[in-house]
């Protein structure tokens, strides 16, 4: 009994401390990937994020290809990379049309100076097996670290990666906040899902007539 009082106490103490500085807990994310901001000193954008994934996680080709692209003086000739600063949006894309390479990686700021980060990472070749990756990271300014989270929405998001092989894409928002479930062809919509803060994602289907 001693024990589940301690243990209950030491729970209410992490939750009073709390404050609106660690959005992970309060989403119920498990701590799997945590890696720190590269320079402590600089205001963290969507440069500074693609600089400290790609160190992170330079076993991920695409990411590797980030990092170089960030440091790069002359763009490759075989990819277009997109950097908007102002939006908080970066984006790599394979010019070879024989296969599917492409990362995205967006923003939206949170209450107390947090901020989200997502990756999307869709590589689709005909000799490996393919990969479909969307992560959210939350930004603690107050420890200078990005942690994954598991915000409402993502599983769904998930689910929907089999179709991903085809005709259909996630794309991340370059102006505006909600991702866009729509068509690589054309980019019509088949859904939204619309940013709910705290909340995470919800998803919005488009009626088709």
């Amino acid at each position: 009994m001693k024990h589940a009082i301690a243990l209950f106490a030491t729970i209410l103490f992490a939750l009073t401390n709390l404050g609106a500085q660690n959005f992970a807990f309060l989403w119920k994310t498990a701590p799997d990937d945590s890696f720190p901001v590269l320079n402590p000193k600089a205001k963290v954008g969507i440069s500074e994020f693609g600089a400290a994934y790609a160190q992170a996680h330079d076993y991920y080709e695409l990411a590797r290809e980030i990092g170089e692209a960030l440091k790069a003086e002359q763009p490759r000739t075989d990819i277009t990379f997109v950097l908007d600063k102002p939006h908080g949006y970066l984006s790599l894309r394979h010019n070879e049309s024989s296969f599917i390479r492409e990362a995205e990686m967006c923003y939206w700021n949170l209450p107390d100076k947090t901020k989200l980060f997502c990756v999307k990472f869709k590589d689709v070749n005909e000799e490996e097996e393919p990969v479909f990756l969307i992560v959210f990271y939350e930004y603690n300014p107050y420890s200078g670290r990005f942690d994954s989270i598991d915000v409402e929405g993502r599983a769904e998001m998930m689910d929907n990666l089999d179709l991903w092989e085809g005709n259909e894409n996630l794309f991340l928002p370059r102006i505006g906040k909600d991702i866009k479930w729509g068509r690589n062809n054309d980019g019509e919509a088949i859904g939204w899902y619309r940013y709910k803060g705290l909340e995470g994602f919800k998803l919005e289907r488009v009626e088709t007539k």
